[in-house]
């Protein structure tokens, strides 16, 4: 391996990039900051691959829109759910970009495999760091005579093994003299003299430079072929005790259709008990049996045998998702109803839209179950990513706030302070309500309050999203 003045450029850049990231992440909360230092990100990092070989453009072209409408949702809008869930995703994400489009391609990245590849990939840096090392040392031999070169490695080994020798003499000398404590002692008082949050920035940047540096140095200087293949199963399930357990697990399922239809098709729900008995009953029992048996299908469709009664685990698989879509209706309809008691709050509506994605998955399930040459892994990954980045770019704050507001309007019931703490989106739908009706009971005061905290608290320019400067103009506009 060679340390080339490419190696040296990109490592300055890198560093610099550390700059960047202090400017946009340590300054306030991150808003059109974060695209812009995506964008730095990413110019830097297609410059320095720029020679290497792409592989996986079509799905590294999908991660990569992803990436971007992840971040611009820092700029259009403020959930802190999801501000806070993105310092972990994102990164993952851009992981996974990089990895995808500069690994061989005998890796598939929808194959097990790919798992050993990850592994491999996130331990190299240590092998790049002492490569790096042993370069820097054999240039620095060369610039030196060899008795030069032994002396200064015969220095480094005396202060290694000293290190020790010295802690051991410390703790004896202070327990020997008040004196010399006195005078240890004070190094820390001195220490403390130091700006701790200069130092930190500093820090962050050298983390934030070398960790891209290594990362990335260590994706283009080492390929990469993961020994482990996908083995072939050996000992398939046998198809009569699958069968038999699925006649089971549908027959009780069946059952328990038959009464939800008693209450999803007619009235008699409400002779029974209220609404609000109805829905918070087995919400979360019924969203964990469905992935019980979203496990069990999953499990089923890779180890059954490939016998005569094929075609009958088929039948039962299928039978088994069509069970499965019900009870997860049965749970849609449930929180609908909740929340039409009890208004629409953020994980109310999550828990909605993950059992929409639940839904889509089971159907592309359901047709692996008689076209088997298609991938589930391959499906799952781009529906979840696709998933997680809908989320980011939909304002969910503000959809809430119009379905809570539609709730007022027919039942007079509204959360003012719930509302009022969903970004600026809620206060936007304040200043709306307020309009509409001025006299609902502590709306004018929370107002007020929101009103004297965006005018005490001046947000820097790394803070700036077009909702919050909405909100900040509605209520300037607003005349309380």
């Amino acid at each position: 391996m060679k340390f080339t003045r490419t190696d040296a450029l990109f490592l300055f850049l890198c560093i610099a990039l550390g700059v960047v990231a202090e400017l946009c992440f340590l300054h306030g909360r991150a808003g059109v900051s974060h695209p812009i230092f995506l964008f730095v990100f990413f110019v830097i990092i297609f410059w320095r691959i720029r020679n290497h070989s792409i592989n996986n453009k079509q799905i590294g072209f999908l991660l990569f829109i992803c990436i971007w409408s992840i971040s611009l949702g820092y700029f259009l809008y403020s959930n802190t759910i999801f501000f806070v869930l993105n310092i972990l995703i994102l990164p993952i994400m851009v992981a996974l970009f990089l990895m995808i489009m500069t690994m061989p391609k005998k890796v598939v990245w929808y194959k097990l495999q790919f798992i050993g590849y990850y592994v491999q990939i996130l331990l190299i840096p240590f092998k790049y760091i002492g490569d790096l090392l042993k370069v820097l040392s054999n240039k620095l031999q060369s610039k030196l005579n060899n008795n030069e070169h032994k002396t200064i490695k015969k220095i480094v080994h005396g202060l290694l093994i000293s290190v020790p020798i010295i802690l051991i003499a410390t703790i004896l000398l202070v327990s020997a003299d008040h004196q010399f404590a006195s005078l240890l002692g004070e190094i820390p008082n001195y220490l403390l003299k130091i700006d701790i949050e200069d130092t930190f920035r500093l820090v962050y940047v050298l983390m934030i430079g070398l960790g891209i540096f290594l990362f990335v140095g260590s994706l283009l200087n080492y390929s990469i072929v993961p020994k482990t293949v996908e083995a072939k199963i050996e000992n398939r399930w046998d198809s009569i005790t699958i069968i038999t357990v699925l006649i089971v697990l549908n027959s009780l399922y069946v059952l328990f259709a038959a009464v939800q239809f008693q209450y999803l098709f007619n009235d008699s729900l409400v002779s029974g008990m209220t609404f609000s008995q109805y829905a918070r009953r087995g919400f979360f029992e019924l969203i964990t049996v469905s992935i019980l048996n979203w496990t069990i299908l999953i499990t089923v469709i890779k180890y059954q045998n490939r016998d005569g009664l094929r075609s009958l685990v088929q039948v039962m698989l299928s039978l088994l998702i069509v069970m499965t879509g019900i009870i997860l209706y049965s749970a849609f309809i449930r929180m609908q109803l909740y929340e039409e008691v009890y208004g629409y709050t953020i994980l109310r509506v999550l828990a909605h839209s993950f059992m929409i994605f639940l839904a889509i998955i089971l159907v592309y399930t359901f047709i692996k179950v008689w076209i088997t040459r298609l991938s589930l892994i391959h499906f799952y990954f781009i529906t979840a990513i696709l998933y997680i980045s809908f989320l980011n770019v939909w304002d969910i704050d503000g959809w809430i706030v119009g379905k809570n507001l539609d709730r007022y309007e027919r039942t007079g019931k509204i959360d003012i302070h719930y509302i009022s703490g969903l970004s600026y989106s809620g206060t936007l739908g304040l200043v709306e309500l307020y309009k509409q009706n001025p006299n609902i009971p502590e709306l004018k005061q929370v107002l007020e309050w929101k009103k004297e905290d965006i005018r005490m608290n001046k947000d820097h320019w790394q803070s700036y999203n077009i909702t919050g400067e909405k909100a900040k103009r509605a209520l300037q506009n607003l005349d309380l």
